[in-house]
């Protein structure tokens, strides 16, 4: 014998900030004046357990529900319909799912039940109640509206923004870093393409930051210079590098300078003993 498929749940989430939802803290303050706005809370609560507990997703609005309710809450039963009324004016319940078909159900409480079943078998919302259907055509009316005045003013925007581009490339190109006429064409290339690249980019350079790279790479030979303006540009100028390589030739030849040195002193030396 297979298994009989649930209807309802054993189980719902439901926010934790529940009690400051608008629509629950609109049906307190509807029953402030006459002291009853925990009771009428209390009256949604049940429902809304009640709902999840038998169909999943709707509950039957008949005389017995609202004994139950009544019984349980000990309310009266005239003040527990006026709660599910109230409940379906706000929109916590559905109004023409409850005045055409006496069910109590709303698109967040189906919207729930759908992610509780997702994995059932069989757990599909009858058309006549699903109310789902009805949020996706207001959504699609609304993206179909926000679409049309987007079209409208897509051409002056893009306009604006090509205007814009322009400014930026011509105070760009105008602003050149101070030092840059000193150096090397290849470097000076390197460098002007780099600027360009930034202002099509619509990003904005200093020419400041830039002179005082021009005048820290100033005492290198220019391929040097060429390796240690590429490694700063990749790292899109976030603070000076000087690569391993331009290092080592550094060392290489310091070292260099001072094997001469040492060669000449003692050369030097042994003139002078010649002499003595």
């Amino acid at each position: 014998m297979g298994r009989i498929e649930k209807e309802g749940c054993d189980f719902f989430f439901t926010s934790t900030r529940l009690l400051y939802d608008t629509k629950v803290k609109a049906l307190r303050r509807s029953f402030k004046d006459t002291n009853n706005a925990n009771n009428a809370f209390f009256v949604f609560d049940y429902l809304f357990r009640e709902i999840f507990a038998n169909e999943g997703y709707y509950i039957e609005y008949t005389d017995d529900l609202v004994g139950d309710t009544s019984d349980f809450c000990y309310l009266p039963t005239s003040f527990v319909r006026e709660v599910i009324e109230k409940c379906c004016e706000i929109g916590l319940f559905h109004s023409g799912q409850f005045e055409k078909n006496s069910i109590l159900t709303s698109r967040a409480i189906q919207r729930k039940y759908e992610k509780i079943t997702e994995r059932r078998k069989r757990s599909a919302i009858e058309s006549r109640f699903c109310v789902l259907g009805e949020e996706l055509m207001s959504t699609e009316t609304e993206l179909m509206s926000t679409s049309i005045e987007l079209m409208s003013t897509d051409g002056t925007q893009r306009r604006e923004r090509e205007r814009e581009r322009e400014r930026v490339e011509e105070a760009s190109i105008s602003q050149k870093p101070p030092g840059i006429e000193s150096l090397d064409s290849r470097v000076r290339g390197l460098l002007d393409q780099y600027v360009q690249s930034k202002a099509n980019l619509r990003k904005k350079f200093d020419p400041i930051q830039v002179g005082l790279f021009i005048q820290k790479i100033l005492p290198y030979d220019i391929e040097e210079q060429l390796q240690i303006l590429q490694e700063n540009i990749e790292a899109d100028w976030k603070s000076f590098i000087v690569t391993d390589k331009v290092k080592d030739i550094n060392l290489a030849k310091i070292k260099e300078k001072e094997r001469k040195q040492r060669a000449e002193n003692a050369k030097r030396m042994a003139m002078e003993d010649n002499r003595q």
